[in-house]
């Protein structure tokens, strides 16, 4: 199983795009953690949501709004339950095979970790987008 991990302070909007992400993904073997500085509520909602949706377990843990970005990673770390750990941004959109692609990457190399470098960078503020 691979657990995709996010951190969050809270941002629903963005949340609720990613999460959109996670159940989308075709790797069946998979759980999501949220760990998030606020809007709990309403971020365990999408989550109740996404885990009806995709078939798997979404949980959503808040976290002190003191603990930096790296406590909360670590954090997650000790909460996830796979075999592997997926860092799963708040701020990011994901293919359908992002998870796929890693997991199969990681075995055929018999590798301790894979780099997702498939990505488009797009610019709100002027409508960008770049390979």
């Amino acid at each position: 199983k691979i657990s995709c991990l996010m951190a969050t302070c809270g941002r629903v909007d963005r949340v609720a795009a990613s999460i959109q992400c996670y159940v989308r993904q075709r790797y069946s073997a998979r759980d999501l953690i949220i760990l998030s500085q606020g809007n709990i509520e309403a971020i365990t909602k999408l989550a109740q949501e996404a885990a009806v949706q995709s078939g798997t377990s979404v949980v959503v843990v808040e976290a002190p709004s003191s603990l930096s970005l790296g406590a909360m990673r670590n954090t997650l770390l000790e909460l996830s339950t796979g075999q592997l750990v997926c860092q799963w941004d708040d701020d990011d959109l994901y293919d359908t095979e992002r998870l796929i692609t890693q997991y199969k990457a990681i075995r055929s190399e018999d590798a301790v970790a894979s780099l997702y470098t498939q990505f488009i960078k797009y610019f709100e503020t002027t409508g960008d987008m770049y390979w």
